[in-house]
């Protein structure tokens, strides 16, 4: 449950970023994440449209389905590892969602910092 967290965290942190409207940061973040989120939607037969707004679920969404698809996600980018938190396929994500934008990229990456630190209490 706590790695769920953090996931939600980070995803959530990512719309705090300077000088970008919080739908275009979703959405590339969206992008980056579908290619792991098609599969596991498909695993938990979550629409795909609902599984798109894997941040806030919607109403209709089953909030454990919905965290089963969080969990595989996460497996499938190799952020989750049995029960060990991989920070670095986070970080390869920042890097590449907010390439050419170093200020963004430590911001984004200090707010993984934390939130993996509050993972951990």
């Amino acid at each position: 449950m706590k790695t769920i967290f953090a996931v939600t965290c980070l995803l959530a942190a990512v719309t705090v970023v300077r000088g970008m409207d919080q739908d275009a940061v979703i959405g590339k973040y969206m992008e980056y994440l579908m290619p792991d989120i098609k599969p596991c939607a498909d695993q938990f037969n979550i629409a795909e449209e609902t599984a798109s707004n894997i941040q806030q679920a919607a109403a209709a969404a089953d909030m454990r389905q919905m965290g089963c698809l969080k969990a595989c996600v996460m497996k499938r980018m190799n952020v989750l590892q049995g029960t060990t938190f991989n920070v670095e396929p986070i970080y390869k994500m920042i890097e590449v969602i907010h390439a050419g934008n170093d200020e963004d990229i430590k911001l984004v990456k200090g707010i993984a910092v934390e939130c993996g630190d509050n993972r951990k209490h």
